[in-house]
């Protein structure tokens, strides 16, 4: 690292002109295509409704598997702005704002005014970024806050410095709010100052050892909450680990009072901040969370074939990734001054994509996009320290990255494509020059299947549908919600696989996309009522079965409210 010099007043109108320009292209996708809801998408923006709606009935959090940052973004934008598929998609574009200051800033940290354009540039480049953000991936928060994680960590000088100190504190406490895989991201970068503050002193060795007694005991805390039918907010261990967080800041104080400031201050009081900000609603959804941790490590996806998916998106994340990955980590462990950070931007990324490979996670490029700007920092921050190449650089940045977005250019300024490869399903992304071209537009039209469902449970008095998709077909139920809620009602989605332990579907609807033929005879049951598309792997057939019903009370003591209340509830 270099001293910060002082920001300028053309620093800032770049900055601006830059994240001004990316959210109007982003919002510009979206509009694109008002009709495409990538997957889960519709699950994921329901969640985010029905935080919207408790919190407007004055009703509390719900537990639940995943963390609410993005649904409580989402929900102040449907307070302002009204639900339409606009504001639920265009919600997620506000974390560019601190994504974009975040690469800034690293890049500020590595080689001066010239590495923070250079990184401000490359971040915004990114062609996987309008991918995510036409979806609803809760990753897309995760991106910005590992972004103003790392930058707050250099600017700490690893917890030496005190007012960056505390608000790495809360961007990590606001970044388990946006995923509890955010650690996977951040954690090696903080054995950095747990270094230096195992080395500043007695008294800083101290409160390292408080930090992990805390760590563990909350963990221990956390793990040992029951999973009941009607969970409660456990009070008793959120106290106890409230009250240990609290004499560790407590202690942090007197050691500073009598030592003044050190690594291990800074540390105690950033995780106590983090604790505070975060605590509560993992100890509330505590027992949810340990069910979801189980189920999806019991999942068999390939490593070979993660790790690939991982790998390539790091390397489609800018033009001839790879080398600049290359040449930025070669350079970071040359110069003296930035070994430390070159490894803890380095950690970040071979830890998620390590972890990501080998526990079963589906092959999904969205789980490795907070990693991509760790990549682009690595590759160009350095180059500000080189002299009068930034300036080179820059434009070619500028040219190149709105080329990777997808904006058109006249013919004869468009770069060459001769040499790319296509690596990926996603138009035509490549190692050499990666490009975002618009997705097209789904196979079916939602919004008149979800009619005639929505007609159908009328009749039924229920809220569910069974989906069943086939092998190779092409669908994506999930949508079916969004355009629910989108006509104020609720559509809840579940699957069935053909070889279920159970012997048919426990709702009356059942949704087939693709090949109606399945094995076993249930289906012979139901009665085909609606049939959309006439290929037969994008085909969408609905049936009903003639006598069976799950009733539901939908309307009763729902007067006041504008939603059904088995949504408020869910």
């Amino acid at each position: 690292m270099q001293d910060r010099p002082a920001i300028r007043i053309w620093e800032l109108v770049v900055l601006a002109v830059v994240t001004g320009g990316l959210i109007w292209l982003c919002l510009g996708y979206i509009l694109a295509h008002p009709d495409s809801l990538p997957e889960h998408s519709g699950r994921s923006i329901q969640k985010g409704v029905v935080i919207w709606l408790r919190l407007a009935s004055g009703l509390p959090l719900l537990s639940d598997d995943y963390p609410p940052l993005s649904f409580l973004v989402s929900a102040a934008c449907y307070s302002l702005f009204g639900l339409s598929h606009l504001v639920a998609l265009g919600s997620q574009v506000i974390f560019l704002v601190p994504l974009l200051v975040g690469a800034w800033w690293i890049g500020r940290e590595i080689g001066g005014r010239g590495g923070g354009m250079l990184c401000l540039l490359a971040a915004a480049g990114n062609p996987w970024l309008p991918i995510n953000l036409t979806a609803y991936f809760l990753e897309v928060g995760t991106l910005a806050m590992v972004a103003v994680f790392f930058a707050l960590l250099l600017a700490s000088r690893g917890g030496r410095v005190p007012g960056p100190t505390l608000g790495l504190g809360l961007v990590l406490g606001l970044g388990l709010l946006s995923k509890w895989s955010f650690l996977f991201f951040t954690a090696p970068a903080l054995l950095w100052p747990l270094f230096l503050a195992w080395k500043a002193g007695r008294g800083s060795r101290l409160l390292v050892m408080g930090c992990l007694a805390c760590l563990a005991l909350t963990a221990t805390l956390f793990q040992n909450q029951p999973l009941t039918s009607e969970p409660e907010f456990p009070l008793v261990p959120f106290v106890r680990a409230t009250g240990a967080w609290a004499w560790l800041a407590v202690g942090a104080a007197w050691i500073r009072r009598r030592d003044g400031w050190s690594p291990g201050v800074g540390l105690s009081w950033a995780f106590t901040l983090a604790f505070l900000v975060c605590g509560w609603w993992y100890f509330l959804s505590a027992p949810v969370l340990l069910y979801k941790a189980g189920s999806d490590l019991a999942q068999s996806f390939p490593a070979r074939e993660a790790l690939g998916v991982m790998a390539g998106t790091l390397g489609t994340c800018i033009w001839l990734a790879p080398v600049w990955l290359a040449l930025g980590t070669l350079a970071g462990l040359v110069i003296r001054p930035l070994r430390v950070p070159t490894l803890a931007l380095l950690s970040g990324i071979l830890a998620s994509t390590v972890l990501y490979s080998f526990a079963g996670v589906p092959p999904h490029p969205r789980y490795i996009l907070p990693a991509t700007v760790l990549l682009t920092s690595l590759g160009f921050g350095w180059w500000g320290r080189v002299r009068w190449f930034s300036p080179i650089l820059a434009p070619l940045l500028l040219v190149l990255g709105l080329y990777q977005l997808g904006v058109s250019f006249p013919e004869r300024m468009a770069p060459s494509q001769r040499w790319t490869l296509g690596l990926t399903g996603h138009g035509e992304l490549s190692w050499f020059i990666p490009r975002y071209n618009l997705i097209g537009i789904p196979d079916q039209e939602i919004g008149p299947i979800a009619e005639r469902i929505l007609a159908e449970m009328e009749q039924t008095g229920e809220l569910r549908i069974t989906t069943v998709i086939q092998p190779g077909a092409r669908g994506n139920v999930d949508a079916l919600m969004f355009e629910g809620l989108l006509r104020q009602r609720v559509i809840l989605v579940e699957y069935f696989m053909p070889p279920e332990p159970a012997p048919h579907p426990a709702t009356s609807l059942v949704l087939i996309v693709g090949h109606p033929e399945i094995q076993g005879t249930w289906l012979s049951e139901y009665e085909p009522i609606a049939t959309w598309g006439e290929d037969p792997e994008g085909r969408w057939t609905l049936y009903q079965h003639p006598t069976r019903r799950e009733h539901h009370q939908t309307r009763e003591g729902s007067e006041h409210l504008p939603w059904p209340t088995p949504l408020l509830g869910s």
